[in-house]
């Protein structure tokens, strides 16, 4: 359950729910605890009464809520995320072997050196990635695939 109230007062909640990966979608577990239940399959219903030693109240009929809302578009990840993602640590790879090790080996002559500035510089390179460029990868593709639909 999630407060959706304008002034954050409980006055009015939104339960979550999301799609199951089965032919069922189970009504989340903390919902019953403390409660019996009972399902009108027939009816399309659930009923709920406190166990007898539960601190939980009954239930009370409150009002049907008017307003209704839409839950964002989530777009699933696109392969080429991971595509572009896999290129981009090949890249980074090649690079860090075949440029940096081998000028750092011109410069400086303490092994332990070049691999820690290497190590740092690979990792930067991952964050700016994580961080910069994927995010905005995901946006684009987020934005061409609704566009489509």
């Amino acid at each position: 359950m999630v407060d959706v109230s304008p002034d954050q007062d409980k006055s009015l909640c939104q339960l979550m729910l999301f799609e199951s990966l089965f032919d069922i979608n189970v009504f989340g577990g903390p919902i019953f605890k403390g409660y019996y239940s009972i399902h009108d399959t027939k009816n399309s219903k659930i009923g709920f009464a406190p166990l007898k030693k539960s601190p939980k109240q009954r239930l009370q009929i409150g009002e049907v809520p008017l307003t209704s809302f839409e839950a964002p578009l989530e777009v699933e990840t696109s392969i080429w995320v991971y595509l572009v993602t896999a290129l981009f640590i090949v890249i980074l790879a090649a690079v860090d072997y075949f440029v940096l090790i081998p000028e750092l080996s011109k410069c400086i002559s303490s092994q332990i050196l070049r691999v820690s500035i290497s190590t740092v510089s690979v990792w930067l390179a991952a964050a700016a990635y994580v961080f910069g460029l994927l995010p905005l990868i995901k946006k684009a593709l987020n934005e061409s695939i609704e566009a489509q639909q």
